[in-house]
Order: structure tokens, then sequence, then C-alpha cells
């Protein structure tokens, strides 16, 4: 398993082998990595600026004000689900 995957597997040596278990990590990479994707996580958010007294839903607005004013007070990022 290499050192640059952010996910966490584990498993047993004596019910899997290491190559299989490599196979498998890869596979779950892809489909995490597709899942995780970044304009998923925007369309799937809405940012509350107090600040600003405005309530931003789009994909370009939410990734900016996101990168723009992450350590802001009184920026909400919400969840719609």
């Amino acid at each position: 398993m290499s050192k640059e995957d952010n996910n966490w597997l584990l498993f047993s040596t004596r019910v899997i082998q290491y190559e299989i278990a490599q196979r498998q990590e890869h596979i779950l990479n892809n489909i995490l990595n597709k899942a995780e994707a970044e304009h998923l996580f925007c369309l799937s958010c809405e940012v509350i600026d107090v600040n600003r007294c405005k309530i931003l839903y789009s994909q370009h607005h939410v990734k900016e004000t996101i990168y723009q004013y992450y350590n802001k007070p009184f920026v909400f990022i919400f969840c719609k689900n």
C-alpha cells in the first residue's frame, strides 16, 4: 500500500493475500476519488455569509467562498442533505 493514499484499510494477513489487498485498495481509491470530488461537495453544500447577509447556492460561489473565507467568522457551510 502506498504512502500517498488517504484511505486506511485493515486486512488480516491470514484471510487475504497482499496482491488481493492491493487490488482492492486500488478499486476503493478509484471509487472514493469519484465520490469525494470537489464539485460534488460544492453541489451538496450552501454557504451562509452572515457578514454580507447572503446565502450562496451556486457551485462557483460556494467554491470561491470556501477558498477565500474559510477562516472568517460568521461564514457557515451547510450540507443540503
